[in-house]
């Protein structure tokens, strides 16, 4: 069964469609991953889990800017991930994400596929 579901936050540039597929949950964000964006991202989260994926992707190749509580959203929606028995993943994130996601040294709790 294959599924949609599109959300933005109001109050910034981000924007985040969810695509389940074949027991995946791929989560595809826009904009500036930020406090005002976490709602979004939330909600986009719960959605993904509440179809228990075999696996979660988070895709970033679009993310123009992350901030610290972005940052923190993405660790707190892999312990929720981790808590359904699935990993999430982070995928092709921005060089400027990436090089954060590696100074926060979170490879342990989050998976990056940089390609």
């Amino acid at each position: 069964m294959e599924s949609q579901l599109d959300a933005f936050s109001p109050r910034s540039e981000f924007e985040a469609c969810l695509e389940v597929q074949e027991g995946r949950a791929v989560l595809g964000l826009a904009g500036e991953l930020d406090v005002s964006a976490l709602p979004v991202l939330r909600r986009m989260i719960a959605s993904a889990l509440d179809g228990r994926p075999a696996a979660v992707v988070v895709d970033m190749d679009q993310v123009t800017f992350v901030d610290a509580a972005g940052f923190g959203g993405l660790v707190a929606a892999a312990a929720a991930s981790a808590e359904r028995g699935c990993r999430l993943t982070v995928r092709r994130p921005q060089p400027a994400p990436a090089r954060t996601l590696r100074l926060l040294d979170v490879d342990d709790v989050l998976a990056i596929e940089r390609s």
